[in-house]
């Protein structure tokens, strides 16, 4: 990771994209990772985008590390609604929660399983 950047006198914030996937309908979608601090990723945005259009754009390109949080203004799952996300132990997906389900299924590779731990690295383009 590369030190923030300064222009006019304002840090440069570092920020990424990573895809997800809908558990409820079939929207791929986009969480924009804001880095704000030294090792916390904070989701701050998401938004429907293809699948054909996220690979184009590179949002598999970079890996994110460290700690990551959703931020108040965070909108959820632009498919429907779910306010978090999870990651797959097999595949390493990610897919929308509901945050009250302890078992979950990888919207990506069809796994179910039982949540639990914490999400250390996730892939990511460069936004």
């Amino acid at each position: 990771m590369s030190p923030s950047r300064r222009t006019s006198g304002l840090p440069q914030q570092q920020a990424a994209v990573v895809t997800a996937r809908c558990l409820s309908t079939p929207v791929v979608f986009g969480i924009r990772m804001q880095h704000d601090s030294a090792s916390t990723w904070s989701a701050t945005w998401a938004f429907a985008i293809s699948a054909e259009r996220a690979a184009r754009e590179g949002y598999t390109d970079t890996r994110l590390s460290g700690s990551f949080a959703l931020s108040t203004g965070y909108p959820g799952c632009p498919g429907c609604g779910n306010p978090s996300f999870a990651q797959c132990f097999a595949c390493h997906g990610l897919g929308c929660w509901s945050t009250t389900d302890t078992r979950w299924k990888c919207p990506a590779c069809g796994r179910d399983q039982d949540l639990g731990g914490t999400i250390r690295e996730m892939s990511a383009g460069a936004d």
